[in-house]
């Protein structure tokens, strides 16, 4: 699957490390960096929606936009600059009808170019993917010179496991522009996830050698192994990418991944100490060594790395959350104040007001805690997590009855999770092909194996 890792201990998101990050999906078994790069696939137009923030603009295909990207498979982290905090959760888009009502008439209204564009987005974004093949489709027809509309399409093929024509159309548009480096990655990506591994090499050694002086050849051999779990070559290849670019953040997360998936931790941390020391300002490595620590539940190290990024990005309110957190865990005085400072950045982000509730009531305060409590789980009513948090607290309030109310509904998750069929993914090609009907379909309230454990103990108790 292909998705933005919301690498935490349990419950604090993933963070958004600057306008310069950009999401790489690693080639074949995700996990061997523990998912925490993947591909925004197909990528938004990022410029276009910045020069609708830059000029304040308000609208409604940003909403629903930043909305699917953050709260489905193929999403940006949460208070990414493209979004902010106008990437309303979609529980708050579905919660009001003008924002769709608006983006519906804006779709009748638009050029038909860029309705097509966005339908196409928004029902790739939240799962629709043989809906979005047939909506490039068209898009490529009205458009048939243009390299953007054919990796469209040829991403949502990839999407619905059609490999053959994904790489058709992506080799169309090589032919418009044999330079672009994103249409040979795109083809050595599918190639290798399609299981063709000696065709993908072939073409990441063809991107080397056209550009031998450009790290990203580089990394992405790296990727390529690593998802084949050969450490050694992984290893030997992003260290060619840093050689081309040693003060690339990215490239020395991977590298440091790699090294420790190989049983090299020591020697690991000491070239990321090395590297940090020469890199004082960075946050990427920083980042990504905090949540690290934090799932480990190493809070002292976790609290460090995210100091460390707070005091180059203080108002970065990812970070805050996790560092809240963090410093709940170690019993912190500032972690409140943490939280308050993410809340004002986020006021409508249910995982920060998670946070602030549950230290909220840490500190004694039970009548604001559970309200913000109460307000992330609506927010989020499909947070597992969350709506297990609030249970907690309604039973230290006393409200026996409402915790026994959120908790039948985690446990009625956890059955129909533990006895999913197959009916479940029935196609639904014929239905309505429209932006309300791709968004309104919300993700499942899942709850796993710990999760269900903990609800069944709960309720004894009750």
């Amino acid at each position: 699957g292909i998705g933005f890792l919301q690498f935490r201990a349990r419950k604090r998101h993933a963070i958004d490390l600057g306008e310069d990050f950009r999401v790489v999906r690693l080639i074949g078994a995700n996990q061997w960096l523990q998912g925490y790069f993947f591909l925004l696939q197909p990528r938004l137009q990022v410029d276009q929606l910045q020069a609708m923030l830059l000029e304040d603009v308000v609208h409604p295909a940003l909403l629903v936009l930043c909305a699917a990207s953050q709260e489905h498979r193929h999403r940006l982290p949460v208070g990414h600059p493209m979004c902010g905090d106008r990437g309303a959760s979609r529980e708050q888009l579905l919660s009001h009808d003008e924002p769709l009502e608006r983006t519906e008439a804006w779709l009748r209204t638009a050029p038909a170019a860029n309705t097509l564009e966005l339908l196409g987005q928004v029902q790739q974004a939240t799962g629709e993917a043989t809906l979005a093949v047939g909506t490039f489709s068209k898009l490529v027809a009205a458009q048939p010179d243009a390299l953007g509309p054919l990796l469209r399409l040829a991403g949502a093929l990839a999407a619905v496991k059609d490999y053959d024509k994904a790489i058709e159309k992506m080799r169309e548009a090589q032919k418009i522009n044999p330079e672009r480096f994103e249409v040979s990655r795109q083809i050595a990506i599918v190639y290798a996830a399609a299981g063709r591994s000696e065709q993908a090499l072939l073409e990441i050694k063809a991107i080397q050698r056209r550009q031998p002086a450009d790290m990203r050849g580089y990394q992405l051999e790296g990727d390529f192994w690593g998802g084949q779990q050969k450490w050694q070559e992984a290893e030997a290849a992003f260290r060619a990418a840093q050689k081309h670019a040693p003060d690339d953040g990215m490239v020395a997360v991977k590298l440091y991944a790699t090294m420790t998936n190989a049983g090299k931790g020591a020697a690991a941390n000491a070239a990321a100490d090395k590297w940090l020391q020469d890199h004082p300002k960075d946050v990427v490595l920083r980042a990504y060594l905090g949540e690290r620590a934090l799932q480990k539940q190493d809070y002292k190290t976790a609290a460090r790395y995210y100091q460390a990024v707070v005091a180059q990005q203080p108002d970065n309110a990812m970070v805050l959350n996790n560092l809240a957190w963090v410093a709940g865990e170690l019993g912190d005085s500032k972690a409140l104040s943490y939280a308050e400072k993410a809340s004002t950045l986020a006021p409508t982000n249910p995982a920060i007001l998670d946070t602030l509730g549950m230290l909220l009531v840490k500190n004694g305060d039970m009548a604001q805690g559970l309200e913000k409590l109460q307000k992330a789980a609506q927010l989020a009513p499909n947070q597992a997590d969350i709506r297990l948090h609030l249970a907690k607290t309604l039973i230290k309030a006393g409200d026996k009855a409402a915790a026994r109310k959120e908790l039948e509904v985690l446990a009625r998750a956890s059955d129909q999770a533990a006895g999913k069929s197959a009916t479940d993914a029935k196609g639904s090609g014929a239905e309505q092909q429209s932006l309300q009907t791709s968004i309104a379909k919300a993700p499942p309230l899942t709850c796993s194996p710990d999760c269900a454990a903990e609800v069944a103990a709960l309720l004894k108790t009750l």
